[in-house]
């Protein structure tokens, strides 16, 4: 082998040796990036676990409004939304990112493989320049420097993957565990909601039937409340009727609320409201009410103050008769200054102040004295 063959060979194996120089520099370049994107993954990681905290904080805050049924319904539902689309956002960023990490895998694959091959390479290099040149590498890198266009090669290339690197982006290696979170988070709210639903229509169901046997009741005890009043109304005022109906809203005397209005008829007159009789008609009508009431829901005794006030002695004596009639079942207590409603007391009680400050009661059995 001729000296210019053996220049010609160490030249070419120069330039080999700078062109696996220039590949190694940018495997290490990649592998730099690589370690950058890795940081930047690790803060993307971070602010994941700070916004799951966040979720825990709303989860917890739920947990304190529960008792709020309907309103934690309405903020369940509208956090359900919110995590729904968080989600969708989520999966279009996961589906974005799993893309990415797979060309990321690919070129690191690469990339390691590339490496491996310039390792070998070199290493054969270096065989044959000991066998060739009788000389190592270390030697030949004393001998010469990288030349200047190897140097602004290597730094236009570093430059582009700088621009790459931007591009791409930080990899967001939480984002599954992000999903898998929210996903959970969704479950968990669209439970609550089914519950909180559930328990409103159970309490709906539950106040209908309590308002369907309230109706019920009202109407069979309004029925027989009825039926009494027209009775004693009749037997008070010697004939006519008497009714009691309910009013709506915008109805009857009183326009503001519903209510029950009486509707009564006195012998040889229409019928008409409360509002159109005399004192002593409307304490009639009263007592009338009265007496059906507590003959709907009797007890063991009535008390009456001063009821037969307005009324005239025919009057006095319809309600004397009913008095009489009714004390069969129940114990009836009148304060009365009547003295015929006093007459057909069994037991007589009066007041009396003989002297100054002090009262004196006076007991007189009717029956006993007659």
């Amino acid at each position: 082998m001729t000296l210019a063959s053996r220049a010609a060979q160490r030249d070419e194996t120069l330039r080999d040796l700078a062109r696996m120089r220039h590949d190694l520099a940018t495997a290490e370049a990649g592998t730099a990036r690589l370690t950058q994107e890795s940081a930047g993954l690790t803060a993307r990681q971070a602010g994941l676990e700070e916004m799951r905290d966040r979720l825990r904080e709303a989860l917890a805050s739920l947990h304190r409004d529960e008792e709020a049924r309907q309103g934690a319904l309405v903020e369940v539902q509208e956090a359900r939304a919110a995590a729904q689309e968080t989600i969708r956002q989520l999966e279009e960023t996961l589906r974005t990112r799993r893309r990415e990490e797979g060309e990321l895998a690919e070129e690191i694959a690469a990339l390691g493989t590339k490496r491996s091959e310039l390792k070998t390479a070199m290493t054969h290099l270096e065989q044959g320049l000991w066998e060739d040149q009788n000389v190592s590498l270390p030697e030949l890198r004393e001998r010469f420097t990288e030349s200047t266009w190897e140097v602004e090669a290597a730094q236009a290339e570093l430059e582009e993957l700088r621009a790459k690197l931007l591009e791409l982006g930080p990899a967001n290696l939480g984002a599954l565990e992000e999903y898998q979170a929210l996903c959970q988070r969704h479950e968990f709210l669209t439970s609550q909601a089914t519950d909180l639903t559930s328990s409103v229509a159970s309490l709906r169901q539950a106040i209908a039937e309590i308002n369907r046997t309230i109706t019920t009741l009202f109407d069979s005890t309004l029925t027989t409340v009825n039926r009494h009043f027209d009775h004693y109304w009749r037997r008070l005022i010697g004939g006519g009727s008497a009714e009691l109906r309910l009013v709506e809203p915008g109805e009857g005397e009183e326009a503001e609320e519903p209510g029950v209005e009486m509707l009564l008829r006195i012998p040889g007159k229409r019928a008409t409201v409360l509002s159109l009789l005399s004192g002593g008609e409307c304490a009639l009508a009263a007592l009338a009410l009265l007496l059906a009431l507590f003959t709907t829901r009797p007890s063991p005794f009535c008390v009456l103050d001063e009821v037969d006030a307005p009324l005239d002695d025919v009057n006095v004596e319809r309600f004397v008769t009913l008095l009489r009639e009714m004390s069969q079942a129940s114990q009836f207590i009148v304060i009365s200054h009547n003295k015929r409603t006093m007459e057909a007391a069994n037991i007589l009680y009066g007041i009396t102040m003989e002297e100054e400050g002090a009262s004196k009661v006076i007991s007189v059995r009717m029956k006993a004295a007659a």
